[in-house]
């Protein structure tokens, strides 16, 4: 009605609307709002990161990764970086997904969870001298976390083996 009133643009109506699906956790609902806005409206990134992180909501990792891919080749945002590389992570491609972390992580250099995921990938690959960098700046953002614990961890393991070959 607001929007036939001419009180909001089209774009605000689906926004609004997908707000309140989120906030009722109806993310399919929410996602088919940013699905029309991104039809309508294919040069704005936020659609298509917003339907890209209702998707991780709704457990779907291939669509999300489907809509944050798109979104990065638009604009070049910390959310999408940080969730491509998580899913290609999370995928056993830790070679691909870190990239995306490090882009994220200077994006944002206060965002714990990119830290974490990004060091852990840099365990994966056995990059030890940079998993400890990445982990020194966790310990000052969170250094009481079971996250961060959970880490040093896994850190003094590799280098224990490391340090053994």
């Amino acid at each position: 009605y607001a929007c036939w009133q001419r009180e909001i643009t089209w774009e605000e109506a689906h926004v609004k609307i997908a707000e309140q699906h989120s906030q009722a956790r109806r993310f399919a609902e929410a996602a088919a709002e940013y699905e029309a806005l991104l039809m309508e409206t294919p040069y704005n990134v936020s659609p298509y990161v917003r339907a890209g992180l209702l998707y991780l909501a709704m457990n779907d990792s291939q669509r999300a990764f489907k809509r944050l891919w798109q979104s990065l080749q638009i604009e070049e945002t910390m959310e999408a970086n940080k969730y491509v590389g998580s899913i290609l992570v999370e995928r056993k491609d830790a070679e691909h997904g870190v990239p995306y972390l490090e882009k994220a992580a200077r994006m944002n250099p206060y965002d714990t969870q990119t830290l974490y995921n990004l060091t852990g990938a840099y365990l994966v690959l056995g990059k030890v001298d940079q998993a400890a960098s990445s982990l020194a700046n966790l310990e000052k953002l969170a250094p009481n976390s079971n996250e961060t614990a959970e880490l040093k961890l896994l850190l003094a393991n590799a280098k224990a083996t490391h340090t053994s070959n």
